[in-house]
């Protein structure tokens, strides 16, 4: 059986052969920033928004991910090429973009910066057969970012806890 590929700092690579070092600051404190899409009918959907969100993340905590905004959606969208055949008819995958700010130095005082750690890479979704999981069916996702982040939820007072 094939295996599918993941995208470690730009580099294509078998998933058993992806790694990072053990003093990355995103797997050590979690200093890093991700954003999760996925596939529908094995195509990538609303690809600008989510990296828009990643971008505004990423700027937030101030992490530069070394590579430009196209770079970064041509090896998401060539993760997906690479792993889609993979893919049963029906089903789909969720696609992960995640950005650390890279390895702490090996040594206290060591004043050397790190690069960013980029890794993209694809989960299996498996199809529920609901024809809810179609893009047509995910309007809400189309939604300005201001209406979903002002929702009823977020306007609701917070009950005190007596």
């Amino acid at each position: 059986m094939a295996e599918r590929v993941v995208c470690v700092n730009g580099e294509m690579v078998p998933e058993s052969q992806a790694v990072i070092s053990y003093r990355d600051r995103g797997f050590r404190h979690g200093d890093a920033a991700f954003d999760t899409l996925r596939t529908f009918r094995h195509e990538i959907f609303l690809l600008d928004e989510h990296l828009d969100r990643l971008d505004r993340s990423l700027r937030y905590i101030a992490i530069d991910p070394g590579m430009d905004r196209a770079q970064l959606a041509a090896l998401t969208v060539e993760v997906v090429r690479q792993n889609v055949m993979l893919l049963e008819p029906e089903d789909d995958y969720w696609v992960t973009i995640r950005v650390s700010r890279g390895e702490d130095p090996p040594t206290r005082g060591s004043a050397a910066p790190s690069c960013p750690t980029v890794v993209i890479n694809c989960e299996l979704l498996r199809s529920s057969g609901s024809p809810n999981s179609t893009p047509e069916a995910c309007v809400w996702l189309r939604a300005p970012y201001d209406v979903l982040r002002h929702n009823a939820w977020t306007r609701a007072p917070r009950s005190r806890i007596t």
